[in-house]
């Protein structure tokens, strides 16, 4: 376990926060190849979800995530909407299970 302390710049003020990075599992990609093959009745959840997270590693860096989708700002484009709203244009990405494969939607 690795206990540490980060702080971030905020509005007028930095913000510290605690933070611990501990170990808890290996996740078996094995078990997914073998339900994709039909040999299991169940897809392991951890391993599709693990999947997901890495794929989602790298637009995280890129974009701004909200759920599922991803956002970036108008470039050369501004469209209030009023009400401190305004238009930006973005994707939905998710790693799912499909027929003997998995699926990038």
């Amino acid at each position: 376990r690795v206990d540490m302390e980060v702080t971030l710049p905020g509005e007028g003020k930095d913000q510290t926060f605690k933070v611990s990075v501990q170990w808890v599992s290996v996740v078996s990609l094995q078990l997914l190849l073998e339900a994709l093959a039909g040999h299991l009745n169940e897809v392991p959840e951890d391993s599709v979800q693990a999947l997901d997270v890495i794929t989602r590693h790298l637009p995280s860096m890129r974009y701004t995530p909200v759920g599922r989708s991803f956002f970036s700002p108008p470039e050369g484009y501004y469209h209030p909407l009023g009400g401190g709203r305004e238009v930006w244009f973005g994707f939905h990405q998710s790693v799912r299970p499909a027929m003997w494969n998995m699926m990038l939607n």
